[in-house]
């Protein structure tokens, strides 16, 4: 069994006006953890005449922000940060369009990725030149679920393909062109949900439908790519990987990856369907080591990994309830924010430092099924650099 994205399930729910799942699982342990201490995070002003929609994503580059909202389709727009308040700027989207992930290359050009539920499904492409235009594509088929963006400004965005990952490469202001990200099971269903890019290294994670269960054939997937190609790794503890999700992956400027996601546990009378798991791999010894998490069957699972300038790490973790959880260099973690009112999507840190969180208030009306809510207005989170004297 496994969720599908959580992102596509938002916009999927978000297109035919119904009432979307707050989680799949049935994980008896729904009490969220409680911060330690006074949250750090406070909540942004946003616009008020933004329409009820999720902020997908989230990016900086220098001083300027952009953060992408979704209504369903034919509805997204992206927010621009100009130093005092964020300001909403339409996409050229049509009835189609589904856009699902932002970045931002080292010149302040963003590009914004996401599926098409025209014909057997396309991709979709949006770039600043220096208006938001339409990217003309190779014929190909599949969605678009992450993208990011490497030091020279090529962007590499990937998601679902129905026998191998679909993978696009390309800059703001140039072509697209199709990448190879190869995975050894059957033609099946194969997706990269996560993408990360630091210090000319590239990791990917994600899922294959077509896998045989085992090291070399997993279930789920993690790569890395290191300059020469992509590199299948044996993931983390558990040879074939099929009761593991890989949700996210990052690299933490050392030259190690993290990987984030949750080891599953479907068996009936399970306590816990969910487990929040974060790996550390170190390429140099092909080595694996867990770090420990606070309570991580009330966390669930870890969606959402961010390595900050100062080797911060911060998870977005959950299903039904949401933390925001701070692990310091030192070793120490903590939950920070917890929630069952909001979902977060996505996590960046800005030129100074500040962090931000992402997401949609979660409205919940009388009457409705159990485990699932409505969208509601856009919701942003930051996290203020500490003062120091």
């Amino acid at each position: 069994m496994r969720c599908p994205p959580k992102l596509l399930s938002i916009l999927t729910a978000a297109l035919f006006g119904s009432l979307f799942a707050a989680s799949c699982s049935n994980d008896s342990t729904t009490t969220p953890p409680t911060p330690e201490f006074n949250s750090p995070w406070v909540e942004v002003a946003l616009p008020d005449t933004l329409p009820k929609s999720v902020l997908m994503g989230i990016a900086f580059s220098g001083t300027r922000g952009l953060a992408l909202g979704a209504q369903g389709s034919s509805q997204g727009y992206v927010l621009e940060f100009n130093g005092a308040s964020w300001q909403p700027h339409q996409l050229p989207t049509d009835v189609n369009d589904f856009p699902l992930a932002i970045a931002m290359d080292g010149a302040g050009r963003g590009v914004v990725v996401g599926a098409r539920a025209s014909g057997a499904g396309d991709p979709a492409v949006f770039a600043e030149r220096p208006d938001w235009t339409r990217v003309d594509l190779p014929m190909v088929f599949g969605g678009l679920q992450c993208v990011a963006v490497d030091a020279s400004g090529t962007f590499v965005a990937a998601g679902p393909g129905n026998s191998n990952v679909l993978a696009l490469s390309g800059t703001a202001t140039g072509t697209w062109t199709q990448l190879s990200i190869p995975l050894p099971g059957d033609p099946l269903e194969k997706a990269v949900v996560d993408l990360a890019y630091g210090d000319g290294t590239w990791a990917a994670c994600g899922f294959d439908d077509g896998g045989q269960g085992d090291e070399s054939s997993p279930f789920s997937v993690v790569l890395l790519n290191q300059g020469t190609g992509w590199d299948l790794l044996s993931g983390p503890g558990c040879g074939g990987c099929g009761n593991r999700e890989y949700r996210a992956v990052a690299l933490n400027g050392q030259g190690a990856l993290l990987l984030g996601g949750a080891i599953t546990d479907f068996s009936a009378g399970a306590d816990d369907e969910y487990t929040a798991f974060l790996a550390l791999y170190d390429p140099g010894r092909e080595r694996w080591s867990e770090i420990v998490l606070p309570a991580p069957g009330v966390l669930d699972r870890v969606n959402e990994i961010l390595v900050t300038s100062t080797g911060d790490v911060y998870l977005a973790c959950g299903l039904a309830h949401q933390s925001l959880i701070h692990h310091e260099p030192t070793g120490r973690t903590a939950v920070e924010w917890s929630s069952s009112e909001e979902s977060i999507t996505s996590l960046t840190e800005d030129a100074f430092g500040n962090v931000y969180a992402v997401g949609v208030h979660n409205e919940r009306v009388a009457g409705d099924p159990p485990g699932t809510y409505r969208i509601g207005p856009p919701f942003m989170l930051r996290r203020p650099v500490p003062l120091t004297y």
